[in-house]
């Protein structure tokens, strides 16, 4: 028997390991594409997108890929075209890697729009299947509902793992700007959002979003200033709970200025196996021919929602007007612990019970409802509302006659008039003309009467109760029974349009 020499034996692990090398390529083209096509499924599962690869050409050390992703029936649809080179030591760097990605995803062309350059990413999988990209879209405009959504050059990152179950994204451009129906004009500038997602329960994700805005404006008169939104989802022990914040440093509504403001909302013991097929059948309700159909199914599904007693509450409510603040607080509970199993619809509404509470200041008051009138007095400003002295003599005077009969009150609030004088008394009598205007002035409704006035034509306004130093409005809900102002509400609770 020939005996195998050292010189053999390092011979023949070369060519294996050559053999590896030259293979691996090929198996690593493999795992990219699984990991591609698993990664694809995921983002129809989670967002209810229609996927589809109309080829994958997969070589030894290359793969060319070319999909499409549509997101609802009227929206364009997106081309995905991917350049794959084999790792592990790829010709696009030295790390060892899956594969080099390097793509671009572009709109179909539709038909009356100008067409939008791609967006243009790259980046790398590693050998743990997690896929790093860093992605730009030069400046351009797209039809959306009904309206077109134009962005200047936006730039942001992108990192998932290969079982989807650990999402991160960032994004930012410098003005977003939107119209849509019915005059619909947004502008969005200095836009930044992020995301760290992970995989929840029942495809619901936990984790959280966040954005800010330097300025977002729908009108001239209608500016938010330095605009935060968060939502946060984690589980715990009595089920999943969502956290939203929102803060702002100034709000421009028509000629006054607000600001700052805060909201914060909690919600607890949601049942994500109930909420997710709830939320998937929302878009359906809307459609006359689906609306039967997914109405039997949504009723069970509430009903199991309401098991776990869900709650809504406002942690945080505020808002600032000079040095003035509006406060609010509230919670709403969805109480099913004690429904039978089949119960009709109708009575879901008696598992509803909550209270609501909001403060208003005078001034703030004053600067939201009253409208711009022309000056008459030196109470209003240049622009007809109420003088920051006004409302403080305004807020005095409530006061001061708290607890007056009402006719008091009343004459309290009336101007100062001329002096009474009687004939002889060695001081002239009024004329005619000064006796007009002394009437006039009598019936000229005071600052605090001018605003009852317009409260009370006022959709919203008219709710609101006079206190001491502002008005309040109180809600609460039990049994199915609404009551504004401790009094039973049979209205719509919104304006008519």
């Amino acid at each position: 028997m020939p005996r195998i020499t050292r010189p053999t034996l390092l011979s023949a692990f070369g060519a294996l390991t050559l053999l590896s090398l030259a293979a691996l390529p090929w198996w690593l083209g493999w795992q990219a594409e699984k990991t591609y096509r698993a990664l694809l499924d995921e983002l129809a599962t989670t967002t209810g997108a229609t996927t589809a690869v109309r080829h994958y050409d997969r070589g030894w050390l290359r793969s060319e890929v070319e999909s499409e992703i549509r997101f609802g029936d009227t929206a364009p649809a997106f081309v995905v075209q991917l350049r794959l080179d084999h790792g592990p030591l790829a010709l696009e760097g030295l790390a060892p890697v899956m594969a080099y990605v390097r793509g671009e995803l572009r709109p179909t062309e539709l038909a009356g729009a100008a067409p939008v350059a791609p967006l243009i990413f790259e980046g790398a999988t590693d050998l743990r299947g997690t896929t790093r990209l860093t992605f730009a879209w030069p400046a351009g405009q797209l039809p959306v509902a009904s309206g077109a959504l134009a962005w200047q050059p936006l730039h942001g990152s992108l990192s998932i793992e290969r079982d989807a179950q650990h999402l991160a994204w960032q994004l930012e451009t410098p003005a977003l700007h939107f119209t849509g129906e019915a005059g619909a004009d947004w502008r969005i500038e200095a836009l930044q959002l992020r995301a760290a997602l992970r995989e929840g329960i029942a495809g619901f994700p936990l984790g959280n979003i966040a954005g800010s805005a330097v300025r977002l404006a729908h009108t001239p008169d209608e500016v938010i200033e330095d605009g935060k939104l968060s939502v946060s989802a984690h589980f715990g022990g009595e089920g999943l709970m969502l956290a939203v914040g929102a803060q702002l440093r100034s709000w421009k509504h028509g000629a006054e200025t607000f600001g700052p403001g805060e909201l914060a909302l909690e919600v607890r013991r949601l049942d994500p196996s109930a909420l997710m097929p709830l939320l998937r059948s929302l878009p359906a309700l809307s459609r006359p021919a689906e609306a039967s159909a997914t109405t039997a199914k949504f009723t069970p599904l509430a009903i199991m929602l309401a098991r776990k007693a869900p709650e809504a509450e406002f942690t945080a409510l505020r808002l600032k007007k000079d040095a003035d603040e509006l406060t609010g607080r509230g919670r709403l509970l969805f109480d099913g612990r004690r429904l039978g199993a089949n119960v009709p619809a109708g009575r879901l509404l008696t598992a509803l019970s909550g209270e609501f509470e909001l403060s208003m200041p005078v001034a703030l008051a004053h600067a939201w409802f009253l409208p711009t009138t022309p000056r008459t007095d030196d109470s209003r400003d240049g622009g007809g509302r109420a003088t920051r002295g006004a409302v403080a003599e305004e807020v005095e005077r409530r006061q001061a006659t708290a607890g007056m009969p009402e006719v008091e009150q009343r004459r309290e609030r009336l101007p100062e008039q001329s002096p009474r004088v009687t004939p002889g008394a060695g001081t002239e009598l009024p004329t005619a003309r000064q006796g007009s205007e002394a009437e006039r002035l009598d019936d000229a409704p005071a600052p605090d009467e001018m605003l009852s006035s317009h409260l009370r034509g006022h959709p919203y306004g008219r709710l609101l109760v006079p206190t001491e130093t502002g008005y309040r409005l109180t809600a609460s809900l039990k049994q199915g029974r609404l009551l504004i102002n401790n009094e039973p509400w049979h209205g719509a609770l919104l304006p008519a349009p």
